[in-house]
């Protein structure tokens, strides 16, 4: 058990079947879960915020202020199978360290000039963190020619580590 620094309580039980055998834990076990249910939750100030690029030069404004912050971190949506001739980038969003989300989408991603932004920003060596950053590296090389520079986590793996039992989805 842990508090995040907006107040949110993080619960952690290794197995929960297990814990309830025991008196004392069960008893730990049943007020926490009772405060967790009834515990309103944070309001999110950012939840829903992002901004869609929708030009170059937006694109350069955008990646210029990415380019500013200690780390980013990025997703790819995709369609097709890798390596297929049907597989596309259908839209990449890039969220900074200051939240602030920039969203890019299929028509755009595929202009030269925006390609060529993306490379020059991916081939920096700011801080980047994905989700399952294996696929998305993968895709932004086909996508861009070239390695993606300045891998720093994989949130995916990052999971994994902390319970080798739980999902890494994002669920």
């Amino acid at each position: 058990y842990c508090v995040l620094s907006d107040g949110t309580p993080v619960y952690y039980f290794s197995d929960p079947g297990v814990s309830v055998l025991n008196r004392f834990v069960r008893k730990k076990l049943s007020g926490l879960l009772h405060e967790a249910l009834t515990r309103d939750p944070p309001k999110n100030k950012k939840e829903g915020e992002y901004k869609i690029v929708e030009s170059v030069e937006e694109t350069q404004e955008a990646l210029a202020l990415l380019s500013k912050e200690e780390y980013v971190v990025w997703d790819c949506e995709t369609s097709g199978v890798m390596f297929c001739k049907d597989f596309e980038l259908v839209s990449l969003s890039i969220t900074g360290a200051s939240d602030e989300t920039y969203v890019w989408y299929h028509g755009l991603l595929y202009q030269e000039k925006v390609r060529a932004l993306m490379r020059s920003f991916f081939g920096s060596r700011v801080k980047k963190i994905g989700h399952n950053a294996k696929y998305d590296m993968a895709t932004m090389r086909l996508y861009m020619g070239t390695p993606v520079r300045g891998f720093y986590a994989d949130t995916m793996i990052m999971r994994k580590m902390m319970d080798g039992d739980l999902s890494a989805s994002l669920d």
